[in-house]
């Protein structure tokens, strides 16, 4: 138990640069990083291999500072601050978007859950729509989420046929069409129609 003491107290320190307007800088611990993911893992070793000057440097510069932020408070608290989402769902799509890049599973969940838990009280505009369905693969659970929004949105307004306009390309529809189709199979069963009536 001493050496892991020991080990926290000499820990190397790794700075992230994250974003390309408005960079931030973030300095965490190699090992904190390198303990949950192994994508840190590799490209840490990889620095570490290389004759170039930049170890313990790590550079994002097309994310989003805000879901970088997110994402360490969840590595080093084990949750997500309770308010996450309140003002700016697109953060928590960008955090879940680079928790599925960097193989943190466990980051991804608690968005999915911080979003199920706000979703009376926001709703998907067309910007974060888009962003959403293209940082997310078909089938993933982010995109049932996303098609379930789209067809019910509980929130202020609907969302217009035509602002779903430039998703077609990633599938998306397809599934908001399937899970539309679903929903009105499941009413018809409810209320005792057959396929005739």
């Amino acid at each position: 138990m001493e050496s892991f003491i020991q080990s926290l107290e000499s820990a190397k320190r790794v700075k992230i640069i994250v974003g390309r307007t408005v960079p931030r800088t973030f300095v965490v611990q190699q090992l904190l990083l390198e303990s949950k993911s192994e994508y840190f893992v590799e490209a840490l070793q990889a620095q570490h291999l290389s004759t170039k000057p930049e170890a313990g440097l790590l550079i994002f510069a097309d994310d989003d500072p805000a879901a970088l932020e997110m994402l360490l408070f969840w590595m080093y608290k084990g949750h997500l601050p309770k308010d996450a989402l309140r003002n700016a769902v697109i953060h928590g799509v960008r955090a879940w978007a680079l928790g599925n890049r960097l193989g943190l599973p466990d980051i991804q969940n608690w968005v999915m859950l911080a979003m199920v838990r706000w979703s009376y009280s926001w709703f998907f505009d067309t910007h974060t729509l888009r962003e959403a369905v293209k940082s997310s693969a078909p089938g993933s659970l982010m995109r049932k989420v996303l098609a379930e929004e789209t067809i019910v949105q509980p929130g202020s307004r609907q969302l217009q046929p035509a602002e779903l306009g430039g998703l077609d390309g990633h599938g998306f529809l397809d599934q908001v069409l399937e899970m539309h189709f679903a929903k009105i199979g499941d009413l018809r069963q409810e209320r005792g129609l057959d396929d005739d009536g």
